[in-house]
């Protein structure tokens, strides 16, 4: 007989564990068995139904540029002139604005 006992939460985990490799062992049993064009349709309709992000609005010929903030332990922190985003990254390296994508570069060109 085994004396070493086993706290319910460890036993849970255990479980959980072996029930999740069972059923991912299932899943991919089940991918395997389906025909190529079958794959292919169910990868598309997993990418057809994957959330999406919105970005932001982009306009053409939006213009702006870097505002020097405070400075910080490496350096300044820098806002975008259109719309307050915050960067501390090299500005000479940025050429539009992460967050809105106005064009940060003088000159416009």
């Amino acid at each position: 007989m085994n004396n070493d006992l086993i706290s319910r939460s460890d036993l849970g985990d255990k479980l959980k564990k072996e029930l999740d490799f069972a059923s991912a062992t299932s899943y991919i049993r089940k991918l395997n068995s389906l025909e190529k064009t079958d794959l292919v349709k169910l990868m598309l309709n997993l990418i057809d139904n994957s959330p999406t992000v919105s970005l932001p609005d982009f306009k053409e010929g939006y213009k702006g540029e870097w505002i020097t903030g405070e400075r910080n332990g490496n350096g300044y922190d820098y806002y975008c002139s259109r719309c307050m985003h915050i960067t501390n990254e090299d500005i000479n390296e940025i050429r539009y604005c992460p967050h809105c994508g106005a064009d940060m570069q003088k000159g416009g060109a």
